[in-house]
């Protein structure tokens, strides 16, 4: 069981869950027909699986992460402000989440500016670091658009804060172009095209 641990976590746990399931079922089965070999045997997997699971606790950081299902309002910075759930470590976003954007405190709106119109962003889902947005992930905005790609975090002047795809579909657009969005200031930034128009 050993190899659990380059697993994904969730896929881990669901393979010991199954492995429990049908531990104790064929427990019931050996206890029904007085298979002394067989209940024996039985109790030493499931012994083998508590062992296990002690060494996940140990071996995996995630498993220190708590999930949250209900949103809980959460103050961060760089585009990081509104109702969060999902993986939290150490009372800030970690792993992979869904963040709700709302009005941030400076009165500011996280926003994607297409032919004169602002476009409201309403929610991030993807990976997290430390709070900020690392990785794999998606924003989707009002209007059917959205940014799919690599997030890299923190958002300070001069520096990289997304690659990936932008969507622009709705009745003009069905496709999108890659792009690369650097961040100008705390709230700001500069969209580089590094495609032509891709349609769907």
């Amino acid at each position: 069981m050993l190899f659990l641990d380059s697993l994904p976590t969730w896929l881990s746990w669901l393979l010991i869950i199954i492995e429990i399931i049908i531990a104790i079922g064929l427990l019931r089965v050996f206890f029904k027909e007085r298979d002394k070999h067989g209940i024996w045997g039985q109790v030493g997997s499931l012994l083998g699986i508590i062992v296990t699971v002690i060494s996940m606790y140990h071996t995996l950081p995630v498993t220190k992460y708590i999930y949250s299902f209900a949103p809980v309002e959460y103050h961060g910075s760089g585009y990081n402000e509104g109702f969060y759930y999902g993986f939290w470590n150490d009372g800030m976003p970690q792993g992979w989440g869904h963040l709700e954007y709302n009005n941030f405190s400076d009165g500011e709106t996280y926003s994607l500016e297409l032919d004169g119109h602002q476009y409201r962003a309403i929610y991030y889902e993807g990976a997290f670091d430390k709070g900020y947005r690392v990785g794999e992930g998606t924003v989707f905005y009002e209007g059917g658009y959205r940014d799919e790609g690599t997030f890299y975090g923190i958002w300070s002047e001069g520096k990289k804060v997304f690659e990936g795809k932008r969507w622009l579909t709705n009745d003009t657009y069905n496709g999108y172009r890659e792009l690369e969005v650097w961040a100008t200031g705390p709230i700001n930034a500069d969209d580089k095209w590094l495609t032509a128009w891709i349609s769907r």
